[in-house]
């Protein structure tokens, strides 16, 4: 697996050791981890040159003399030395961030997998995982809900969620929402909408036949999640990501950032190239992990504007959001209006499901007890 190292270089480092078992070495002074991932994946172009040199060893560093600038005898990293990133040799970003989906997944621990025909006739997949072996079984499920464009295997499984919760003993149930991943497709926007979502995973969670439930939502599985809290007296638990003070404000998901008719016009495009950035990368992104263009057009043009009944939520929640996530600005509101919520803010934008592991760790932690 290669391994990216970065170092800040607030003072001086000897990193000649370090640098051979790694296959890449970035030196920062001090730029967000979103930042640095983007020149990682090849997502922005970047030039860097070293301001000054850096020693291979403690004996060649005790050797300079403090007075004479770049005198060292064989500096490991002489002065001016780095790389220019250039988008010519970057013209596929999504390459780096398919083989990390495909690992994840050759990785995930295999579910068990059913399906369940709804109250109109829609076929809704679900995956199943049980405890990991040698730890005390916890007597609460876990139920995820993902997020739109994806589904239960990539946003849950490949992304270490499910094996973290089942290493904590919790049996774990991942529910495909209608038109993602294993569940019914469709093209018809009647057919979709977070409340119609949120009655097939209600239909879920009533086939497990336990007396409790844990539930974690993010973004559009969030809506779904806090639907159902909102009416299932089952949901013990509560954990919803990557939605902030639009709900609230919206009634939904943010669609002063996302708008769902350009959503749904981007993925209905004949021609790709004439769409703004943005939609580009979104209608990329769900190309690789094999979506179904036409119901993600109808679910888009059914986005949840509606509210959600924040008050009748009994659950202890936890509103988690990256601090540089666009839709989910101001996290503390939608906090605030839950009745017995904390949050947790982790470094990232909208990808800390997959980006920053602190999102899993405060996850399990909060469900642990």
């Amino acid at each position: 697996m290669p391994v990216v190292l970065d170092v800040m270089l607030d003072r001086a480092a000897l990193l000649g050791e370090i640098a051979g078992p790694v296959s890449a070495l970035t030196a920062s002074f001090g730029v967000s981890d979103g930042a640095l991932l983007d020149v990682v994946f090849g997502r922005v172009p970047a030039t860097g040159a070293l301001p000054f040199e850096i020693c291979g060893n403690a004996e060649e560093l005790a050797a300079r003399r403090p007075d004479v600038p770049f005198d060292s005898a064989a500096p490991a990293y002489p002065h001016r030395h780095g790389l220019t990133f250039g988008r010519p040799a970057m013209t596929d970003p999504l390459t780096d961030v398919k083989a990390l989906v495909e690992a994840g997944l050759a990785a995930a621990p295999t579910p068990r997998t059913a399906t369940v025909v709804v109250d109109d006739g829609t076929e809704i997949a679900y995956h199943r995982w049980e405890p990991g072996p040698g730890v005390e079984p916890h007597p609460v499920p876990v139920v995820l809900q993902h997020g739109f464009t994806v589904d239960t295997m990539v946003e849950w499984a490949s992304r270490g969620t499910v094996e973290a919760l089942t290493a904590a003993g919790r049996t774990v149930v991942g529910v495909d929402a209608r038109g993602h991943g294993l569940s019914q497709k469709s093209p018809d926007p009647s057919r979709y909408g977070e409340p119609r979502m949120a009655r097939d995973l209600r239909a879920v969670i009533g086939l497990l036949d336990v007396p409790a439930v844990d539930l974690v939502g993010y973004s559009m599985g969030s809506i779904i999640s806090l639907l159902v809290a909102a009416e299932e007296p089952k949901v013990r638990r509560l954990v919803v990501g990557g939605v902030g003070a639009g709900v609230v404000e919206v009634g939904g998901v943010d669609t002063r950032e996302l708008d769902g008719d350009v959503v749904a016009e981007a993925f209905l495009a004949d021609d790709p190239s004439a769409l703004p950035p943005e939609m580009v990368g979104m209608r990329a992104f769900a190309e690789m992990v094999g979506a179904d263009f036409p119901s993600l057009a109808a679910q888009a043009r059914s986005l949840h504007v509606g509210g959600v009944d924040l008050a009748r939520v009994t659950a202890e929640s936890l509103v988690i959001a990256g601090d540089d996530d666009p839709l989910a600005v101001r996290p503390e509101v939608l906090a605030d209006a839950l009745p017995n919520a904390r949050l947790v803010l982790v470094a990232g934008d909208h990808n800390i499901v997959g980006s920053n592991p602190d999102f899993r760790a405060a996850v399990v932690d909060f469900l642990r007890n």
